[in-house]
């Protein structure tokens, strides 16, 4: 079985794989990364990364990315809250204001100038 290899700087790779340079060095100095130096005479090392370890870290960036969008919808959805909050509180004050207007009769309602009976008071009968 022979698998497809992707040749990538160390600064590449470490953007790909999503940690620092210092730690593809530590993992290409353990053994778990592979390298290679490029042709022409050129001393720079080459990081040889294969096809799943490309794949999770697509998934890796992915997952990243959602978490972020998820993190600025909570963020949205807190402020809304917030908002939501300080219009309780402003509707509360307000009834507190309006309950103790009406229980020291501040908005009594005037008594009804009529003859009639309470019930076709309230009944809207005609006499």
């Amino acid at each position: 079985m022979t698998m497809s290899l992707t040749r990538v700087t160390k600064v590449e790779a470490a953007r790909i794989l999503g940690v620092s340079a210092r730690t593809i060095n530590r993992r290409i100095a353990s053994g778990d990364l592979q390298t290679e130096r490029e042709d022409h005479g050129k001393r720079r090392v080459l990081v040889l990364l294969d096809a799943e370890t490309l794949e999770q870290a697509e998934t890796k960036i992915d997952d990243d990315l959602e978490v972020v969008q998820l993190r600025e919808r909570v963020a949205g959805l807190q402020d809304l809250v917030d908002h939501l909050h300080d219009q309780l509180d402003f509707e509360r004050a307000r009834y507190s204001e309006l309950y103790h207007d009406v229980k020291t009769g501040a908005l009594a309602l005037p008594a009804p100038n009529s003859d009639r009976p309470w019930w076709k008071l309230w009944l809207l009968l005609p006499d």
